[in-house]
């Protein structure tokens, strides 16, 4: 027993004591009232002291066996009952007294060793500590986007592990310790960024999985509901909650996107609808949603005729501006479209894509519904 824990467990007898002070009885109560009385308040005593934990051994099978003294003492009739509990409970009280007084003797624990003393033996722990971590750090991570903050703790590892001449233990375990606070605080948030990655992707896939499953199930629109239940049992499916959902419970009336689109929230609903207004896809497969496409001589053909076409075009109309037969009004807009031309012809020739030609020549089109618009507008404002 160590002279500390002696402390701490004198001071709890001591507490212990106070609950067995004697009591206060009435002077004018008759002597088998105030031996009831006198019992009561030791049963109450006892209750107490047992409910705070802290006694063992044998002074707790003492106060156990002065409760049950007690108890009895309380049913009983006579007065041999109440003497014999609060016999125990002197009996009781003497043994704590005697306890306390043990442990107030005991010898005090031999010096302890001073700080630095105590400090010296942590450092070669520590130490390994900031090595093992320093290693971790300092392998090459790729695609890491927290280079610079790992620079810096990398920087206060290394520091802490630098021997500072005539710096006393105590210093060096708390440079080796501030080094360490700051890898976990490093370590922390990089654990919390990744598991915010982790459900970023995870979202990611389950909305392409979706995207899939609402395409694959557009597809088969047409074809007979058993065509397209089978689609949903596909081992990809498996794990879809969508999926599932319908093939448990669908309409045989009503193609399966469209109840799978209806089981869908709202923002997941809009988006879709969103991306399938996209730009036209001159390229891609019917039926394919966009992912299989096939490059045509036909289509080369086509764009340089379209080219051809609008060079045409733009020489008429400058043709036109310079035979001055035409108003100022009209004048200015023919040298609009010539400029739009121009600049149609530009982007067009910039590329050999022939995706981006054709969106390019998309763009024409809206351009040239927007000038013949214009257009007759001069000629109403003319007439």
């Amino acid at each position: 027993l160590t002279a500390p824990d002696a402390m701490k467990v004198s001071r709890a007898l001591s507490a212990v004591l106070l609950l067995f002070a004697p009591s206060r009885v009435a002077s004018r109560q008759d002597p088998h009232a105030k031996l009831v009385e006198k019992v009561r308040d030791i049963h109450g005593r006892v209750g107490k002291l047992l409910g705070l934990g802290a006694l063992s051994g044998a002074l707790l099978s003492e106060a156990k066996q002065v409760g049950v003294l007690a108890d009895k003492a309380s049913d009983a009739s006579g007065d041999a009952a109440l003497h014999e509990a609060i016999r125990g409970y002197e009996t009781f009280r003497a043994d704590l007294s005697k306890r306390e007084s043990a442990l107030r003797g005991a010898a005090p624990e031999p010096q302890a060793a001073t700080l630095d003393e105590r400090a010296a033996t942590l450092v070669p722990r520590l130490e390994a500590s900031v090595r093992r971590l320093l290693a971790h750090l300092e392998a090459p991570a790729a695609g890491a986007s927290d280079t610079a903050e790992r620079e810096k703790v990398v920087a206060q590892m290394r520091g802490a592990l630098e021997v500072r001449s005539g710096e006393p233990p105590r210093g060096r375990v708390l440079r080796l310790h501030a080094a360490l606070e700051c890898a976990q605080h490093f370590l922390e948030q990089k654990t919390k960024a990744l598991a915010a990655e982790e459900s970023r992707l995870g979202a990611e896939v389950e909305q392409q999985r979706l995207k899939i499953l609402m395409g694959m199930l557009k597809q088969r629109a047409t074809l007979p509901m058993s065509t397209q239940t089978a689609m949903l049992r596909r081992q990809q499916f498996a794990n879809d909650t969508y999926a599932q959902q319908l093939l448990k419970s669908h309409r045989e009336d009503q193609p399966l996107y469209e109840q799978l689109r209806s089981m869908l929230p709202v923002a997941t609903a809009q988006a879709f609808a969103s991306s399938g207004a996209a730009k036209k896809d001159h390229l891609a497969v019917a039926g394919s949603d966009g992912r299989v496409h096939i490059v045509s001589s036909r289509l080369k053909n086509t764009v340089k005729g379209m080219v051809t076409m609008l060079r045409s075009a733009r020489g008429k109309l400058l043709a036109i501006v310079d035979s001055h037969l035409v108003s100022d009004a009209e004048a200015a807009q023919a040298r609009e479209i010539v400029a739009g031309l121009d600049q149609v012809l530009a982007n067009v020739g910039k590329t050999n894509d022939l995706q981006t030609q054709l969106r390019v020549m998309d763009d024409m089109e809206m351009k040239l519904k927007k000038w013949m618009t214009s257009a007759m507008k001069v000629e109403h404002v003319a007439t």
